[in-house]
């Protein structure tokens, strides 16, 4: 639930807090999303979600749960996953990200008990409810990582504290174990669809192109987006082009015009269009509003 930047094989480039520091923590919004709905990605990072206000629809590995205020989430590293609002609701949530790799210095430690979590394919996540009795500790633990980002220098390794205190809770709730669940056939050639269309997202392709990247028929492809991304593939490759573009308008100063040839749109007034459809406003009036906010 961060910016996106996905990589060809459809993992997401995470832009940490401090480039040196593998960890990112951040209040996020649905509204920013464009229709209010992330892109399907996954990384190696650990993925903690808290939600304050709202509702939050989840997919994961091929399961849609329903997040509510004060529930919170663990993400299992390696996971394909996105946060959505399927009635386009707003929600507010908090979201941290660390790699498993700085959680211990010892390597020991790592292979005993990080690993056999980050390798528990019986494990994609955990979703904690008002019903959980540890509840009120989950929530206190993620506020206390915001706080101490906010309010404490050299936060870090206070942060590192806490998410190892969760990961030990979840790990009592989860023996380890390496005992895998092969990944279904669909969700396998979702990941190279998704893939594929990151790699190609600037040219011209088609639905053939996109079923062809995971060998399977257009009509299978369509069944599989809808399930996974209640899209058509030729959405979710029109908004993961809007995705980029939006990042641009807010990172350089190239033109609209520019910006939208580079992201694939052939014409300006067509990718204005859809642009004002997906993001509530015209792309020079939301560069102009991420100046401000900035």
């Amino acid at each position: 639930m961060t910016n996106l930047d996905v990589m060809p094989d459809a993992s997401e480039i995470v832009h940490y807090d401090r480039p040196d520091i593998p960890l990112y923590i951040r209040i996020g919004t649905l509204s920013h999303y464009p229709d209010h709905k992330a892109l399907c990605h996954w990384h190696e990072d650990f993925e903690f979600i808290r939600i304050y206000d709202g509702e939050m629809d989840y997919f994961i590995g091929g399961k849609n749960i329903r997040m509510k205020a004060g529930d919170c989430l663990f993400v299992n590293s390696r996971q394909m996953h996105y946060g959505y609002s399927s009635k386009k609701k707003e929600c507010h949530f908090l979201c941290v990200l660390i790699s498993p790799a700085i959680l211990t210095g010892s390597r020991q430690l790592f292979d005993e008990n990080i690993a056999p979590l980050m390798k528990n394919g019986n494990f994609p996540f955990v979703h904690i409810t008002k019903k959980d009795t540890e509840i009120t500790s989950f929530q206190h633990l993620l506020d206390k990582t915001y706080h101490l980002k906010e309010n404490k220098s050299n936060y870090e390794i206070h942060v590192m504290s806490a998410l190892l205190e969760l990961i030990l809770k979840l790990t009592e709730r989860e023996p380890a174990t390496e005992d895998f669940k092969s990944e279904s056939s669909w969700l396998d050639a979702h990941r190279k669809m998704v893939a594929y269309i990151s790699s190609h997202f600037d040219d011209e392709i088609s639905l053939n192109d996109i079923s062809g990247s995971a060998s399977v028929s257009r009509a299978t492809c369509c069944r599989i987006f809808k399930k996974f991304d209640q899209l058509s593939p030729i959405e979710f490759l029109t908004i993961y082009r809007l995705n980029v573009s939006a990042d641009l308008l807010t990172r350089t100063d190239e033109s609209i015009s520019l910006i939208a040839g580079k992201c694939g749109f052939n014409s300006v007034s067509y990718y204005s269009k859809l642009f004002l459809e997906h993001y509530g406003c015209q792309p020079h009036k939301y560069r102009n509003l991420a100046i401000i906010s900035s």
